[in-house]
């Protein structure tokens, strides 16, 4: 959630991400919850991680009988750098980058119809830690941040779409407005009616 809400840290078409500046302040956010070298450690660690991961689900070619891919536990948490991943056209088998076919809701389904019930964590994730404690406290630590991610996921999603019509709606008329705001008033009514 700490890199998620920050995005000069990730986002490569964002004119923050150029900024350093603005980075060392966004490391030095999270730093004050965790260790700022072990953080960002971490957090290219687990970056990496999950782009392989992501290539993995991706180089799948539909009808090929491949077996079923294990699941990463941190996959759906970190499902927001989706947008900021390449993903070469040749690599996808059978799918374009562009292709709703590869959208995050089909992986999440396949993860979802997977029949490992194992989660499984790539080795050597946090082998750089000079001690138990401090692995299990980072651990922790993340466990929460993903926890949160996950939690704030449709939350987000469902604001990002009224944000996107606000400038529309912004620029009826008076009259339209309130005739807008009655349709979907009513229709929300209706959906909780007919449930």
């Amino acid at each position: 959630m700490e890199v998620e809400s920050r995005q000069c840290l990730y986002a490569k078409d964002k004119e923050d991400y150029k900024n350093k500046t603005k980075r060392e302040d966004a490391w030095k956010d999270i730093s004050s919850i965790l260790n700022r070298s072990e953080c960002q450690s971490k957090w290219n660690i687990l970056r990496d991680s999950f782009r392989g991961y992501y290539h993995s689900l991706c180089n799948t070619p539909s009808g090929s009988g491949a077996t079923e891919t294990v699941k990463w536990a941190h996959f759906k948490a970190m499902m927001f750098l989706i947008p900021y991943i390449r993903v070469p056209e040749d690599d996808c088998g059978n799918y374009s980058n562009n292709s709703p076919e590869l959208s995050a809701n089909t992986i999440l389904q396949r993860e979802d119809n997977s029949h490992d019930s194992e989660y499984h964590q790539p080795g050597n994730l946090f082998a750089n830690n000079n001690s138990k404690r401090k692995r299990d406290c980072f651990d922790e630590s993340l466990e929460k941040v993903l926890q949160a991610i996950e939690n704030t996921t449709t939350k987000k999603s469902i604001e990002s779409f009224f944000e996107s019509i606000i400038e529309t709606i912004d620029s009826l008329p008076k009259i339209r407005l309130l005739e807008f705001q009655m349709d979907v008033l009513e229709l929300i009514c209706n959906k909780y009616t007919d449930a």
